[in-house]
């Protein structure tokens, strides 16, 4: 009986059933940011990053929302500026998470094995 027990509990811990759940509730948040039309946000950085390919500042006022990034994050957000409206926010946000999923699983082994 206690065997059973400690493989469901192993599965909690496996880095793949982890990203499944992980990648969901991205796909289920963005949903509710999208269809109540909550992702001020998002659209910051879309326009400040079309404005940036233009050839305008993307710093506004205060009023306008803020632009707290540097051109380098404008070129790599790029991709995204220029997607549909509807599904760009979803790319975004499973492109973050699948990178801090990275971050958290990968770095530590690459970490140990440049340290020996």
């Amino acid at each position: 009986m206690y065997r059973n027990l400690s493989l469901k509990k192993k599965k909690f811990i496996d880095p793949r059933w982890l990203f499944a759940v992980g990648l969901i509730i991205s796909a289920l948040v963005t949903y509710s940011e999208v269809a109540h039309l909550c992702n001020p946000d998002f659209e910051i950085l879309r326009t400040t990053t079309v404005g940036f390919w233009h050839g305008s500042v993307p710093y506004g006022e205060k009023g306008e929302g803020l632009f707290l990034y540097g051109p380098l994050f404008s070129i790599i957000f790029t991709p995204f500026a220029f997607l549909p409206a509807g599904i760009a926010p979803y790319l975004w946000n499973i492109f973050n998470f699948c990178f801090f999923f990275l971050s958290i699983f990968a770095l530590p082994d690459y970490v140990k094995t440049e340290q020996k």
